[in-house]
């Protein structure tokens, strides 16, 4: 007996540090379970060889190992390490994979509630090198040059998983899907819109909405996600590389949208460093389109984003004045 076709499948997992939803739509049941169970065992993969928190991850043999071997890894963890080199270099450090020294310092300041020392910012920061990771394509090893050097896959990964995840429906002939892990998400065939979070108001309440037509994602980094007041400074866990401290770009959200997630991940993050101004040129060069929120309330965009990005006048009204 054929399967029929429903209108959609959904399966939703924890994975990456967030709760991943993948549905396809107009695919017999069959295909679509089997396609988004691959879907789910090669993020779990990831999840368990990119993971900064599995004391058995690829990723902290590879920090463990810092100044002292090279680390064979899985092919997915060679290619987000080399794309996440290209584009520290693209953002001149504004998005770094080694700046797991800093996250981690912010991580235990937030949890704390006290505020790093200037020292403890600036030793942390000593040891954010993108330029001192070494990949050898040949042997598929990483090394990390410099002792107490530490990767930290967060900024990049989501992305890579979700271009990876349209790579596999794609392999199932599937032509219509709605890949979504956290804030980085990606359509399949038919055009179809999103709402692109409110930075002033709680998870799920949109400022706005968004035309993704096929193959495009659309990616979003904030300020909002995580904030604490430490000894009279605000603070937030998107932490400047260069300086070490929490970014001062006046901005509270960058979404950014184009044909990889990979790309927007970490220049979502790089951009939100580099502060709109800065980070607009390079992503002209790259054919990437953005949506800048600022700490007014303010929200700009770039000429792309004419007639697929739409603010309705309750909209504005959710922003600050």
């Amino acid at each position: 007996m054929r399967s029929q076709h429903p209108k959609s499948i959904q399966k939703l997992f924890p994975a990456l540090g967030t709760l991943n939803a993948v549905t396809v739509y107009d695919t017999d049941t069959d295909t679509a379970t089997a396609a988004l169970t691959a879907v789910r065992e090669r993020v779990l993969s990831m999840d368990q060889t990119m993971s900064l928190f599995r004391k058995d991850s690829e990723i902290s043999e590879i920090n463990r190992m810092a100044g002292i071997r090279p680390v064979a890894v899985h092919p997915d963890t060679l290619a987000v390490i080399a794309s996440g080199i290209r584009l520290g270099k693209q953002t001149k450090g504004a998005f770094s994979l080694t700046a797991g020294p800093l996250n981690l310092l912010w991580k235990n300041a937030m949890k704390s509630g006290v505020l790093p020392d200037n020292d403890a910012v600036r030793n942390a920061g000593k040891r954010v090198r993108h330029g001192r990771v070494i990949i050898d394509t040949a042997d598929r090893t990483v090394f990390l040059s410099r002792p107490g050097m530490m990767l930290d896959l967060g900024g990049i990964a989501k992305g890579y998983a979700v271009d990876v995840s349209a790579s596999i429906l794609r392999s199932f002939g599937i032509r219509h899907a709605l890949i979504s892990f956290g804030g980085s998400i990606r359509v399949l065939g038919e055009s179809r819109t999103v709402g692109v979070q409110n930075p002033f108001q709680e998870t799920g309440v949109s400022f706005g909405e968004l035309d993704l037509p096929d193959s495009q994602a659309v990616v979003t980094s904030g300020s909002y996600e995580q904030q604490r007041l430490l000894e009279g400074h605000r603070c937030h866990h998107i932490i400047d590389p260069r300086t070490g401290w929490p970014t001062e770009s006046g901005l509270v959200s960058v979404t950014l949208t184009g044909r990889n997630a990979t790309v927007l991940d970490a220049l979502a993050t790089g951009a939100f460093v580099l502060g709109a101004k800065k980070s607009v040129p390079i992503l002209r060069k790259t054919g990437i389109e953005g949506i800048f929120v600022f700490e007014d309330g303010t929200v700009r965009t770039t000429e792309g984003m004419n007639g697929r990005f739409r603010m309705s006048e309750t909209d504005s009204k959710n922003l600050p004045a």
